[in-house]
């Protein structure tokens, strides 16, 4: 034992003692706190040559006997950056894996309408909803909209989609549903049309451009 007597003042008297055996446990503490957390090798000390020393047995013993066993690095996996991911176990596999949230969605039967509408993800839509409708027609596919719309054409193929599929398409409006989106959200299934409190709805007519022959404008105006 050491100890330390401490006089700040002559009315005052103060006694500090450090016992041998509390300091060596929290310094124990302390060196299996950081090993498992992967922070330091071994409190080893390196005086000359950097020659590292060993750890002393008294110290060795106890660090195994805490009950403190460190834990792998390799088998700690963050979430990467980018699109959002969620962990997701494959039946049958034992570890999970980080899988993108939407196509985690795709496995739940949602789809999310979530930026301007053209080829790509007109495509896109139309996939997952025809592979939805093949996997199982009686359990209804969920259509999140929050879009201001996009091309017409690309549009009308969603929509065709929409229609030719049996599955029930329950669209809902989750922000804002203009233009074409609102297109869209109004091919829902009868009764399953949805918009959430502080959502909106822009609707307007078609506008668009033609050029060339009198008859070619006329046809096109009447589409």
């Amino acid at each position: 034992q050491v100890r330390l007597h401490h006089k700040p003042h002559a009315k005052t008297r103060s006694t500090m003692m450090i016992r041998g055996t509390p300091f060596l446990g929290l310094f124990v503490a302390t060196v299996a706190s950081l090993l498992a957390k992967g922070l330091a090798y071994a409190p080893s000390f390196v005086p000359r040559n950097n020659v590292v020393a060993p750890m002393p047995k008294s110290v060795t013993s106890l660090v195994r006997n805490s009950g403190v066993s460190r834990r792998p690095r390799n088998n700690i996996k963050m979430m990467p950056i980018g699109v959002p991911k969620v962990a997701y176990r494959i039946p049958g596999s034992q570890q999970a894996e980080w899988v993108d949230i939407y196509n985690r969605l795709y496995r739940e039967r949602i789809i999310f309408l979530g930026s301007e509408i053209d080829d790509e993800l007109a495509n896109q839509i139309i996939g997952v909803m025809l592979y939805l409708d093949s996997e199982d027609q009686d359990k209804p596919i969920y259509l999140y909209i929050n879009c201001p719309g996009g091309s017409v054409i690309s549009g009308l193929a969603i929509y065709d989609c929409m229609q030719h599929i049996k599955s029930e398409v329950i669209t809902i409006n989750l922000g804002l549903a203009a233009s074409m989106a609102s297109f869209i959200l109004a091919a829902g299934s009868k009764g399953k049309r949805l918009a959430l409190p502080s959502s909106r709805t822009m609707i307007h007519q078609p506008m668009g451009g033609a050029q060339g022959q009198a008859e070619d404008i006329k046809v096109e105006a009447a589409q």
